[in-house]
């Protein structure tokens, strides 16, 4: 065991690793049996590829070191049966004001192992780093189900977990808090490049308080990374918000069956209030296979901003696969610009101002035979305006509202392109 150290100062980690190392206590929950390590030249802790069974790192301080925390760092190996915190009182490490951020992960193959209970604050660059370059990380769990599991990733400069490309098959973000970092709470920086595989929630993570949106993800291919069941409210930006940067950004989903509980819930982010801006906005780009499905958005001024998003499917096939957006000061959904192959089918949009806004938007499928939205109170089920040509508006139900369909000067572009509402 090494326990009761102050391990400070040196020039390089304060505690390293070269291979496995099994039944090791590092720390505990005892008293006296916290180690203080601090202000290193490197990392606190590193630790490389092999096999730790029965190995803790629990109850210690890393605080102001000049690299990470902690640094796992397998070079693409293996580094299996890790426990970064614990469950039981006492077990929680204090990872903070470290320089480059909290806890720092690098590619390889986690079996086995977690960082669960930790108190990551106050880091700069982020709480935490998953950086694979573009290959595996894979099996490595971020929180859990269990009380006790959740980290609590708050107050880092920069966002609370960030994500760069690579392939995280197995890989689980789950039951975290994560608030009032300065940037956003959870970051997917693909920079055009995969990142795939990834599960962030399946156990909610609450994603709150963040200066900048609860969840931003930027151009890439994200097959089979997903986002469900998680609570994302009171951000300063959008709640999420995919930026494809003009860009393409294929294959996420976002949310899931509302039978199987694998929506988001989104409410009160503060982007929400501002002109073209919403709770969940997808910016120019193309989106081909990135799906919005079954989240529940309330508490807006526009519930979802469709801004040039070409490809992408805003509900689904089922109604289980709609969308809810309820009582949005402004519109349910607000669809402008270039949208050609997206489409918006099985929603519900209840007691918005405006259940849905069409401005100035070119080749979207709002309703589809057989898989209409329904749109019911508020002032207005549906407003169009602007150069609408492609657009069609089939098997919509409006009821309850002011006004059913507002049109106010829209038009499609030729004859071959109309602005189309029902069938003929």
């Amino acid at each position: 065991a090494i326990v009761g150290h102050v391990l400070s100062t040196n020039s390089l980690n304060g505690i390293a690793t070269t291979g496995g190392v099994t039944g090791l206590t590092l720390g505990g929950t005892a008293s006296g049996a916290a180690n203080s390590i601090t202000v290193n030249g490197t990392n606190g802790l590193q630790f490389a590829a092999g096999d730790y069974t029965g190995t803790t790192v629990a109850g210690n301080s890393l605080i102001l070191n000049n690299a990470g925390g902690i640094n796992l760092a397998p070079a693409a190996g293996t580094l299996s049966n890790l426990v970064v915190g614990g469950t039981a009182a006492g077990a929680s490490n204090a990872i903070a004001l470290n320089k480059a951020g909290g806890i720092t992960i690098g590619g390889g193959t986690y079996t086995g192992s977690s960082v669960v209970g930790n108190q990551i604050v106050s880091n700069r660059t982020a709480g935490i780093s998953l950086d694979p370059a573009g290959g595996v990380l894979s099996a490595l769990t971020i929180g859990g189900s269990a009380v006790g599991q959740e980290n609590s990733i708050a107050s880092n400069t920069g966002s609370g977990i960030k994500v760069k490309p690579g392939t995280y098959t197995s890989t689980r973000i789950v039951g975290n808090t994560i608030s009032a970092n300065t940037a956003h709470g959870i970051r997917l920086a693909a920079a055009g490049a995969s990142l795939e595989s990834l599960m962030i929630g399946g156990v909610t993570n609450t994603i709150t308080g963040n200066q900048g949106d609860g969840i931003r993800v930027g151009p890439g291919s994200l097959s089979g990374t997903a986002i469900q069941d998680n609570t994302i409210s009171d951000n300063v930006g959008a709640g999420i918000r995919l930026a494809a940067a003009g860009g393409s950004l294929t294959n996420l989903l976002v949310g899931g069956g509302k039978a199987s509980t694998l929506g988001n819930r989104f409410s009160g982010n503060s982007a929400a209030t501002v002109t073209d801006d919403a709770e969940v906005v997808v910016e120019p780009g193309s989106y081909t296979g990135t799906k919005l499905q079954g989240n529940e958005i309330t508490d807006a001024a526009t519930g979802i901003l469709l801004s040039g998003a070409q490809g992408i499917t805003v509900g689904g096939d089922s109604v289980d696969l709609g969308n809810s957006v309820t009582g949005s000061t402004e519109r349910g959904l607000l669809a402008k610009g270039t949208l050609t192959a997206a489409k918006a089918v099985n929603n519900t949009f209840t007691d918005n101002v405006a259940g849905v806004r069409l401005e100035g938007a070119t080749g979207l499928a709002l309703g589809e035979t057989n898989a209409g939205n329904t749109i019911t109170g508020g002032t207005t089920g549906i407003a169009a305006s602007g150069g609408l040509g492609g657009t069609t508006v089939r098997s919509n139900r409006v009821t309850g509202t002011k006004v059913g369909v507002r049109v106010i000067e829209a038009q499609g572009p030729s004859a071959d392109q109309p602005f189309t509402i029902g069938t003929t």
